[in-house]
Formats: structure tokens, sequence, C-alpha cells
């Protein structure tokens, strides 16, 4: 038999401590929150058995079976801070604070949701380990909100961590407006220069403007 424990519970007719054994089921520490509450903790959520709680005090006292409680799982609450920062070629940084490694509910990982401020529905972006994830590939000059749940083996946070940002202009992104402006110089080059480029064992050249201007002026009178 595994015995979990021995005491007393209470007295019978005549007077006599009545001796009891608890045994089997899961042990678990016990705290009194109020007078009215008592928090039992668990080494490792599980789904339970039965739904009797017995409380063995340290003076040998044993309660009766109890069966009214409420039974959670350690889930991970959502992060309390979440920060979003604005970055160069339409990029966000989504920064939040991490579950503490001793916590009963740490979060084992994290997912990102986002839309733009205009949408009502988020779409699934990423999960990571980290407490940080760069989002790529957005509009500039746009609002969006990000939202950041924390999950672990037992189940994923109620709430989610939101927040709302504004990616930069193409006047604030300068990383992006030098390779915007490098496109253009290109495009300007290749109209006015031409390009060569080999196909198969073909050199193909395609006239730019200024081979134009040489041509045409050849057959003036």
């Amino acid at each position: 038999m595994d015995v979990k424990g021995q005491g007393i519970t209470g007295v019978d007719s005549q007077g006599n401590n009545r001796e009891v054994a608890v045994i089997g089921g899961m042990e678990g520490s016990a705290d009194v929150v109020s007078e009215n509450e008592i928090k039992v903790r668990f080494r490792e959520a599980m789904d339970l058995e039965n739904t009797s709680i017995i409380i063995i005090n340290p003076d040998g006292g044993v309660s009766d079976p109890y069966d009214d409680f409420k039974y959670e799982k350690p889930v991970p609450l959502k992060p309390m801070v979440l920060e979003a920062i604005p970055g160069y070629e339409s990029t966000v940084m989504l920064i939040w604070n991490k579950s503490e490694e001793d916590l009963l509910n740490k979060a084992t990982k994290y997912e990102i949701y986002g839309r733009k401020a205009t949408e009502s529905a988020s779409t699934f972006i990423a999960t990571t380990t980290d407490a940080q994830y760069l989002v790529k590939g957005l509009e500039p000059d746009t609002e969006y909100i990000f939202q950041v749940r924390a999950l672990n083996q037992y189940g994923a946070a109620i709430d989610f961590a939101e927040v709302k940002v504004k990616t930069l202009s193409l006047q604030e992104d300068y990383k992006q407006r030098e390779k915007e402006q490098e496109l253009k110089d290109e495009e300007k080059k290749l109209i006015e220069k031409g390009k060569e480029e080999i196909v198969g064992n073909k050199i193909i050249r395609t006239l730019g403007t200024e081979d134009i201007k040489k041509q045409s002026s050849q057959f003036r009178l």
C-alpha cells in the first residue's frame, strides 16, 4: 500500500481518537490564503483520477475528503510588458518580459499574431522560445497591432499581450530610401547605357538611349 500519511480525524462517540491513514493519491503542499481559502500546489499538473482533497496538518490532524474545489493546471500568464520598436526596411522589433525559470506556470514558448490596425482579424506570424521577435515585410507608414501569447506544456494563456505601433515612413526609413534610390539609379543606368547578358551561347545586347543617339547621329546628312 502507498501510505501518504497518517493522523487523527476527530474522535468517536466514546472520546477516542479516530486514527486514519491516507492511501494513494497525489501529494501536494497547502498554503492558507485566507480564513476561507486554502491553495494546494502539486509537483506536476495532470488529470485527477478523483475530485477529493484530504489535508494532513503538521499536528497530525486529518480532514475529511473535500470535493468542492477548483482544480487548475498551471498555464502561463500573458507577458506583462510588450514593446514594439519600428525599425528600418519596414520592420518592427517586438520585445516582452520572459517568465522566470522557477515559476510553476512558466512559459516555454510564445506565439506572435498581427494585423493592420484597420483590420479586425489577426494572422499567425510565428512561434519562438525567445522573448523577442523581428517582424519583417510590413508596409511603411502603417499602423499595426501585434499580440503575443504565452504557452507551456499545460496549455496557453487565456489573454494576449497587445501593442500598437506605426512603421516608419519612407522619409524616416533612410535605409529603405537608399535602397529605393539604388534601384532607381540602376534603372536609369539600364535605360541610358543598356546592358549585355549571356543567354546560352549568345551575347544579347540591349541598347540604351545613349547607343541609340550615337547610331542616329552617324546617319545625319
